[in-house]
């Protein structure tokens, strides 16, 4: 059988496109369900919501609007009714936990693009008490303007996260507020208890 050339053309555009077909991995989508978010362990406080991921809990204020950001979504920022941003939260890699908290500004101030250009000074540092953490740490600081920051640094090493809330120009209430509401994925399976 003899075939012409523009049908043998497609002949073998179809042959080459099957083979190569047959090369590549075929996508699946994933049948699980995502990953259900970490229950806090009692119900949030008045005028706040439980929020959180897959590897750490927690509760916000309710009128405080949520939006993910990063790579990812791997970061979450909430605004309030003024748009004004009152809180940044990213969940990085972490395979170990430090025992104590730094003596130093901690990095994810410094690397913030809107406090490049400002100097945070640390007035303290205290070990928290978080369910299921590894460990977990709150830093104070104020900026020039007398603003106050508060960030949250928690480690759940099983999974390997490192979860960092910054409670940017808030009052100390709504820190401790929040602070109070942090639990950490339990790294053991919790059913025989």
């Amino acid at each position: 059988m003899v075939l012409r050339p523009t049908l043998r053309s497609a002949v073998v555009a179809l042959c080459v496109a099957a083979a190569i077909a047959g090369c590549l991995p075929v996508r699946q989508s994933d049948p699980s369900p995502a990953p259900e978010p970490v229950e806090l362990e009692s119900p949030p406080p008045p005028g706040m919501s439980s929020e959180g991921s897959q590897y750490f809990g927690y509760a916000m204020p309710e009128d405080w609007e949520s939006r993910s950001v990063g790579a990812g979504g791997t970061g979450s920022v909430w605004e309030d009714p003024q748009g004004t941003v009152q809180a940044w939260m990213a969940t990085t890699t972490a395979l170990s936990a430090p025992e104590a908290p730094n003596d130093d500004v901690p990095e994810l101030w410094s690397t913030q693009p809107r406090y490049l250009d400002r100097d945070l000074t640390l007035t303290d540092t205290a070990h928290l008490d978080v369910p299921h953490a590894d460990a977990a740490f709150r830093y104070d600081a104020t900026d020039p303007d007398g603003r106050e920051h508060v960030l949250f640094e928690v480690y759940a090493i099983d999974p390997g996260k490192k979860l960092s809330m910054w409670i940017i120009d808030t009052t100390s209430e709504e820190a401790n507020e929040i602070g109070a509401t942090l639990v950490a994925v339990s790294g053991e399976d919790d059913s025989d208890n």
